[in-house]
């Protein structure tokens, strides 16, 4: 019989065009079960997409939020809509996907699996942001208005937090601990685990793979007039976004032939604008707005270079896809693009808030000779493929879900390694 995982919970939106985490849960468990025919999987999410492998079915829970009232809510949601079926017996494995935080890892159902015996895995699990800003706070991003209601009970729920965040902390050790294994996007997520007291055995790092569809596909040569920079997410404080146009159009005002491109909205997006022309270049700043994947491929397939000056990113999936796209790929240097450096990618780093250094290495690469930045960009490529290739991600997360298995006992009902 073919082992049944169930994810639980899985991500707010099981659908090709998730965004960040929630993307990363889809292409793993899909990935997963392209590769692996012989694994079937029940995801518990918000919503999904309409078409899923055949070896998918997906039970929606209904809107979840990232805010504290979610947060605290979410286990005993999802506990309700698996405990049935856990009762029964229907499932050989529980996958904790989300959150992916350490310290917020509680799972009802992990523990419940755990005392029946069935082996539970989690993650992927990421280090915690070292900054965010105020415009991130409160769940501002997602741009919908709460009820009165909700509103009342957000903020009870806000003021209850720090009373019971020590003993959810504690929870979600327990859970570490049981688990079989436990996924890590990132050799400094592993040292936490095991800072924390998680056996170094059980904890595997799988980074999250890259969801650029040209990945070894480098589109160079570009001939162009300018040095085309490209940037892409929510716009806000944290991003540097801000900092990046006053920089172009500083150089651009100067005769510095170069462009900035920036994908995506947020609440920074007025400031950006108003930073561009406040400097002297705003025809050198160019904001898109929200982009479907296709357009945000074609602007990828246009650019040069790829910069990042965000403050902290855990892992920053943006960056990843840049380097999958062929880019030359500079970042600021947060825990997430150290990650990647620590995992061989050919990344250029300049300090955080280091807005000399990123001018000084913006200006080296826009008298770059092409053939040169598209050797730059071919490493990226290689890396991309040979690290965060879906396929190769896939195969390391099938191996943990069968080490799992296998070390439950229940070698029977494991095949060979793919």
């Amino acid at each position: 019989m073919a082992p049944h995982v169930l994810v639980a919970p899985a991500c707010a939106r099981f659908s090709p065009e998730a965004a960040s985490e929630s993307g990363w849960i889809y292409d793993i468990v899909t990935g997963v079960a392209t590769r692996c025919p012989d694994f079937r999987f029940t995801c518990l999410v918000a919503e999904s997409a309409p078409e899923l492998p055949m070896q998918i079915r997906v039970a929606a829970l209904g809107s979840w939020r990232a805010d504290a009232l979610g947060g605290l809510a979410l286990p005993w949601r999802i506990s309700a809509a698996a405990r049935p079926a856990l009762r029964a017996g229907e499932f050989d494995l529980v996958h904790h996907g989300l959150p992916f935080a350490a310290g917020r890892s509680f799972s009802i159902v992990g523990t419940q699996a755990v005392r029946r015996g069935i082996p539970l895995v989690l993650g992927p699990v990421q280090t915690p942001l070292e900054w965010t800003g105020a415009d991130e706070h409160g769940g501002k991003l997602d741009g919908q208005r709460a009820s009165r209601l909700r509103t009342g009970a957000l903020a009870l729920a806000q003021r209850l937090y720090p009373l019971v965040a020590p003993g959810l902390s504690s929870l979600s050790l327990q859970t570490m601990r049981r688990a079989s294994r436990i996924v890590a996007i990132s050799p400094a997520a592993r040292r936490l685990l095991i800072e924390a007291g998680v056996d170094p055995g059980r904890v595997e790092v799988v980074p999250p793979p890259v969801r650029m569809a040209q990945i070894g596909v480098a589109a160079w040569p570009r001939p162009a007039p300018a040095l085309r920079l490209l940037t892409a997410g929510y716009l806000i404080e944290r991003k540097g976004v801000v900092g990046m146009a006053k920089i172009v159009s500083t150089m651009a005002a100067r005769g510095v032939p170069v462009v900035l491109d920036i994908a995506g909205d947020g609440p920074a997006a007025a400031m950006v604008k108003t930073a561009a022309d406040q400097f002297g270049g705003g025809n050198a700043v160019h904001v898109h707005g929200w982009l479907g994947r296709q357009q945000l491929s074609d602007l990828y397939s246009s650019a040069h270079v790829y910069v990042s000056m965000s403050k902290a990113e855990s892992w920053g999936h943006a960056v990843a896809d840049a380097l999958a796209a062929g880019l030359v790929a500079v970042s600021a240097d947060n825990v997430g693009a150290r990650a990647m450096v620590e995992l061989g990618a050919p990344l250029r780093l300049v300090p955080v808030d280091g807005w000399g250094q990123l001018g000084q290495v913006l200006l080296e690469l826009a008298k770059t000779d092409v053939a040169r930045l598209r050797l730059e960009g071919s490493a990226g490529v290689g890396w991309a493929a040979e690290t965060l290739g879906l396929p190769v991600i896939a195969d390391r997360w099938s191996k943990v879900y069968r080490e799992a298995l296998a070390a439950t006992g229940q070698r029977s009902r494991v095949r060979s390694l793919p």
